[in-house]
């Protein structure tokens, strides 16, 4: 009887452990969908001639993209070492290879973000 108590217990721990994996694999999916949606339905169509140029949907992909990259440190601080199902996009393995690179990457652009942000008000002001 406890045998039986301790597989059932165990069985419950690592279903646990998957789902929490697979959301993390989820939130990583859904972060790079977002930003895609900037890049390539927005953006890129429109450099291609495919839409006809919209500057409130640049300015709104625009703010999405800058809205997500600060996310990027948190949803990407865990390797879930599987991929969403069906997924379009998923991580490179690459990230967690050299993570300290990934997440310095990360802190420059976001600091070379907000320096810009700093020169655009001394040039309004």
């Amino acid at each position: 009887m406890l045998r039986t108590i301790v597989v059932v217990g165990t069985l419950l721990l690592c279903v646990g452990a998957v789902m929490a994996q697979q959301e993390i694999a989820v939130q990583q999916d859904n972060l790079m969908r977002g930003q895609a949606k900037s890049l390539y339905d927005v953006m890129l169509k429109m450099v291609k001639g495919d839409i006809p140029y919209n500057q409130a949907a640049v300015d709104n992909a625009i703010k999405q993209l800058e809205e997500s990259v600060p996310k990027i440190a948190t949803v990407f601080a865990t390797n879930p070492k599987q991929d969403v199902v069906n997924a379009t996009y998923g991580s490179s393995q690459k990230i967690w290879q050299n993570k300290a690179d990934f997440d310095s990457k990360i802190l420059e652009n976001t600091a070379r973000r907000q320096g810009d942000r700093g020169r655009q008000g001394q040039d309004q002001g």
